[in-house]
């Protein structure tokens, strides 16, 4: 596992961009596909100072972590990372690299690279170094992306806005920049609510992805990004090929084995659903709460309602769909006084709600037909709501 460095400047800005950093080398250590490596989600619970490094491994379960520090030198940073063995506490390598705004594309490969060679005990020439991936060579323009990933990764009122304004501001500084291409397009495509998309936005989405994967089309989060956009425009066999592609780039990042996972339930296959995200999860144990939620979409379709109900319960969020599918789970199960109460949650989340038919539109099912034991379970439980009579009889 790739921890964050602990970060010792003066300028406030730094934090987030080397966290940024430190993102990027946990990319370029696992398309190497040679080495289980952390998600930089699970990796970043553990901030500098607040849990010992090797402590934070074990509870991981990684054989071995990366620590460090990183300081500023005049107009460059300085990064000094050390790879240790965790059950022995041994440092295995450890190295001072300067780091300016023209480093930015190649600095993170190559730590990436020192690292899994020598966890290979091999000579660095003995593992082919994949190239880096298409950043930015203004670290202005880096600073702005940054910034706006990590507001894209929130939730509440605004966040995917700002994420996007600063996206637009990266892409102002450098309209090559790939990533931001990438992530601009997944910043439209969320503000406009996914699937429900306009034609408008869904084209200014295709638009930024394909530019992104035209610009760098050996780096996995364009084709995963672009994976995700052609599935919310049900184009489920080109979204299986750009998943595909990611995966073949990096075999080991858990957020495309999740959307895969996603994917194949949408395509009719919610058992291979289930493993991806199962495997997903192995990869990031402290994940975001969208794999408890596309994981319950998984088991649902497989028709696992208890363990589906499961982790829709950790899904923070509240939303008229995901009280229609707890109506279903419940009502599968024979609980009718439990599935009614989550259809009158769902019709107060959005006033006019349809359960039946707003859930036949908004999932993306490659086969509408393969929702029927679903839908036929959603309108048990919008029968069970009608007997009962009034919503307020269901407030918990």
């Amino acid at each position: 596992m790739i921890l964050p460095l602990a970060v010792a400047t003066p300028v406030p800005a730094d934090a987030a961009l080397i966290d940024g950093i430190v993102e990027e080398i946990t990319h370029a250590a696992a398309r190497y596909g040679q080495v289980r490596v952390i998600a930089r989600h699970s990796a970043f619970q553990f901030r500098p100072g607040t849990t010992a490094p090797a402590e934070a491994a074990r509870r991981l379960a990684a054989d071995y972590f990366v620590e460090g520090t990183a300081r500023r030198i005049g107009n460059d940073l300085q990064l000094s990372p050390a790879l240790c063995e965790t059950r022995s506490g041994r440092q295995l390598w450890g190295e001072t690299i300067r780091l300016s705004a023209a480093g930015l594309r190649e600095v993170p490969s190559l730590i990436a690279h020192r690292i899994v060679s020598r966890m290979a005990l091999d000579l660095e020439r003995g593992i082919r170094m994949l190239p880096a991936a298409q950043g930015t060579g203004s670290l202005d323009a880096y600073q702005h992306f940054v910034a706006g990933v990590a507001l894209l990764r929130q939730y509440g009122e605004g966040v995917n806005e700002r994420g996007r304004n600063h996206l637009d501001a990266a892409l102002r500084l450098d309209p090559g920049f790939a990533l931001a291409h990438a992530y601009r397009g997944m910043a439209e495509l969320v503000i406009n609510r996914y699937s429900s998309a306009s034609p408008e936005a869904m084209q200014r989405t295709l638009d930024h992805t394909a530019r992104a994967i035209a610009l760098a089309p050996d780096e996995a989060r364009c084709h995963w990004v672009m994976g995700l956009v052609r599935m919310c425009c049900r184009q489920h066999a080109a979204s299986e090929l750009h998943l595909r592609r990611a995966l073949e780039l990096n075999p080991a990042d858990p957020d495309i084995l999740a959307l895969m996972g996603y994917l194949r339930t949408m395509r009719g296959a919610p058992a291979e659903g289930v493993d991806w995200l199962q495997r997903a999860v192995a990869l990031n144990p402290l994940h975001p709460a969208w794999y408890n939620a596309d994981l319950a979409v998984a088991l649902h379709h497989a028709g696992r309602h208890r363990e589906a109900i499961a982790q829709l319960q950790m899904v923070p969020r509240t939303s008229a769909l995901r009280h229609t599918r707890l109506a279903g789970c419940h009502a599968a199960l024979g609980d009718l006084g439990a599935a009614a109460h989550h259809i009158a949650e769902a019709k107060a989340a959005i006033p006019g709600w349809n359960p039946v038919e707003d859930f036949r539109r908004r999932v993306e099912v490659e086969h509408p037909d393969s929702l029927g034991s679903i839908l036929h379970d959603i309108e048990q439980a919008v029968k069970a709501w009608r007997s009962a009579g009034t919503y307020s009889s269901f407030r918990r």
